[in-house]
This record gives C-alpha cells, structure tokens and sequence, in this order.
C-alpha cells in the first residue's frame, strides 16, 4: 500500500496542465476560455483547464491511500466497502457533477498506435510519439495557427487527465482521431472515457500491484461528494461557494491541495 502513494499518476498530471497554462499567451487563454463559455469546439474537452489550481498544489496520496483500502476487486465485481458492507462505486454520474465532462455520445475506442502520420498531419511533426514537453512547446508557439494549437492541447488534457498511464511523459497517437476534427471532439464522451481508464487502473493496482493509471482526484470526489462529513474534518466549506463556471472538482482539488502529501499524521488522526 505504500507504494500506491507514489504510483498515482492522475493526480501529478494536473501539474503538468499548470505549467502549461502559465506559459500560454494571454490572448490564447482568452481565446481557450471564450471558446469555453461559449461551448465552442472542443469545449468539452477545454472545460477540464478550469480543474487547474491557482498554484501548484499536490494531491494528498496518504488521505488518496485511506480510501483505496477501501476497494475490492473479485472476479466478478468492484467496489469500495463502505459503513460496514455496503458497496459503492464511482459512477458516470460521479464524473458529471463533478468534472461537467459528456458522459454520452459517441464511444471512444483507441485503436493501437500505427497512425504514423497523426502528428504530421496535426502539427507537420514526422514522429509516432511526441513528448509532453514537445506538445507543450507547440501549445505555446505563437508562429503556428490557433486551430493547430487547440489540437495540441486538447491531446495534452487527454494525456494528463483522461487517460494518464504509468510512462506518463509521452503522447501516442491513439487519440489523435478523437481531437483531428475540432468540429467533433464534443459529439465524444469524454467523461465515460474518463471513468472507464480509472477503472482499468485500479483493478490493475489491485491484482498486478501497478501504479494507479487514472485520473484520481475522481476517487477524492466521490467521497467527498457522497461523505459530506469530509468537509468538516478537514475544515473544507462546501464547494457551492466556488465560481459556478468551474467543475465541481475544481474547488476541491484547491482546498485538498492545502493539506499536501507529506501532511500524514494529521490526516490519519482526522480521519
């Protein structure tokens, strides 16, 4: 269980998505939040920008690992055990209230990575597997079309946060057939995509003893969401007070990110 800790790899992706963001121009991230209020193309996508903190903050993986001691994974089920014997899960539900992604529409099936021509086609880069800090500096260029741009980040979200995995450092082109036409990534559900690759992740931390691939901040907020004595413990007001134009996650993953992944002992004695 120690090493789940430092294993989860949705949860420092967010800062990856941090730095990102306070590198971009100003007139793009107007751009990239008028293109969200406006449920623009790819807005579906680009609403998940809102979960970023105002500074770096990191998930607390000792209150993170309380609650994966939690989940059980059998042959035929999976759940976290809850007051007692009660089973629940994180559900579609869960992930729409609150990351506001689409939970249907058109599925997404990544096919294997033999579309050699992805990034040439996006970005005129002849490669099969583009570093995030390579995406990024495309992000950033302000010589290269805004179009171009939007792709580029809009493959960072989904490296970070919709299916982060254990290499963690590049982007394949499994996805790039979801992003290529701005004007379908929001016919996608994106947050069934979301849930289905946490899923995968901890059934495959639970019998393989890998690293947690997932967005994990999702396990933060569904107890959050369905323990609302949580908020009490660790002095956290009730998110109804955060701005009505993010995520419901967002306010959490602010206010958790105070208690920081060294702050232990007090976790373990609130809880």
């Amino acid at each position: 269980m120690q090493e789940m800790a430092t294993k989860a790899k949705g949860s420092s992706k967010l800062m990856s998505l941090y730095k990102l963001w306070s590198e971009l121009d100003e007139d793009f991230k107007l751009l990239i939040n008028n293109r969200i209020d406006n449920n623009g193309d790819g807005s579906s996508l680009l609403t998940l920008l809102r979960l970023i903190p105002g500074k770096r903050v990191e998930i607390s993986t000792f209150l993170l690992q309380e609650f994966m001691t939690l989940y059980e994974h059998t042959k035929n089920d999976f759940y976290f055990r809850v007051c007692g014997q009660q089973h629940m899960n994180v559900t579609l539900e869960d992930v729409l209230f609150l990351t506001n992604l689409p939970i249907i529409g058109r599925p997404i099936v990544p096919t294997d990575n033999r579309d050699q021509d992805a990034f040439y086609r996006l970005f005129s880069e002849r490669t099969s597997l583009l570093s995030l800090v390579k995406l990024r500096n495309i992000c950033c260029d302000t010589n290269r079309n805004s179009d171009e741009r939007i792709k580029a980040v809009l493959l960072m979200i989904v490296t970070c946060l919709i299916a982060p995995n254990g290499n963690g450092q590049n982007c394949k082109t499994s996805y790039v057939q979801f992003i290529e036409k701005l004007d379908e990534v929001n016919s996608y559900a994106w947050g069934a995509a979301m849930l289905a690759y946490l899923y995968q992740g901890m059934k495959e931390w639970k019998t393989k003893d890998k690293a947690i691939d997932g967005f994990t901040w999702l396990v933060m907020g569904f107890f959050f969401s369905h323990f609302r004595g949580l908020y009490t413990i660790f002095n956290i007001t009730a998110e109804e007070n955060q701005a009505h134009n993010k995520p419901k996650l967002a306010y959490l993953i602010e206010s958790l990110g105070r208690t920081g992944a060294n702050h232990h002992k007090k976790i373990n004695s609130a809880l």
